[in-house]
């Protein structure tokens, strides 16, 4: 499992472009506080705060990991 913060102007409009960008080639979910997806490899969150988006991952293997 992995976790970056990253701290930006307007997340919430950041992550959705990120996770509309993404839903095109994988699941994506919104949910209350961000976005769910689902890779081949593994499983990620996006979470957006007033000021950062949080990124949370969950995959079996350090490879995966690093894939997502």
């Amino acid at each position: 499992d992995s976790h970056a913060t990253i701290s930006i102007d307007r997340p919430a409009r950041y992550a959705k472009q990120l996770a509309n960008h993404l839903s095109h080639k994988i699941q994506s979910t919104p949910t209350d506080t961000g976005w769910d997806l689902v890779f081949s490899h593994g499983t990620a969150s996006i979470v957006v705060t007033n000021h950062s988006i949080d990124f949370f991952t969950n995959a079996a293997t350090t490879e995966d990991t690093a894939f997502i």
